[in-house]
């Protein structure tokens, strides 16, 4: 029952969002669709939300749900790979955090080449945002738990999939 209502949601959403795609004219509402539906920190987080769903309904979806959803997720993916798309700070983290995990999770054609790109880009800002004493520099005290909490979830990812996150930033967290 849970899965059946959570895939209604995710179909309603899509549906809208494509809806809204389609009936867009000039700059403004562009921008307002943009905001509404594919900014940074809500596409990781309904990234990582639509890879959970997956990982649970896989066993009890049909083949038509299980296209449906993994083409919302490579869509999401393709999104969060475009470096136009891409913000500095906290959100990038998220951002390649959600990535990754695509990555890693799922054999799409390009999960190497996303797996690539959300390390590299999130080793750049952990040495942007992280000192070497293992602080992080983000405007407020919150962001230094967040963003080792956030640190912690690439070690595990790592851990989990057999690609180890670098020793040197392993070493950070630790401190």
């Amino acid at each position: 029952e849970y899965i059946d209502r959570a895939l209604k949601i995710v179909y309603s959403w899509n549906d809208y969002q494509i809806k809204k795609q389609d009936s867009i004219d000039g700059d403004d509402e562009k921008k307002k669709y943009k905001n509404e539906f594919w900014s940074d920190h809500m596409v990781a987080n309904r990234s990582l939300n639509l890879t959970h769903l997956f990982l649970v309904a896989k066993d009890v979806v049909n083949q038509q749900q299980t296209t449906t959803i993994l083409s919302i997720i490579e869509k999401h993916a393709n999104w969060l790979f475009d470096d136009k798309n891409y913000t500095r700070g906290n959100h990038a983290i998220m951002q390649d955090r959600a990535l990754m995990q695509i990555a890693l999770v799922f054999n799409f054609d390009e999960s190497d080449k996303w797996y690539k790109k959300s390390l590299e880009r999130v080793l750049e800002t952990f040495d942007d945002e992280i000192t070497a004493e293992g602080v992080c520099v983000e405007n407020s005290p919150f962001y230094h738990p967040y963003v080792m909490d956030l640190l912690d979830n690439f070690i595990k990812m790592g851990d989990d999939f057999n690609k180890p996150f670098p020793e040197e930033y392993q070493n950070v967290y630790e401190k």
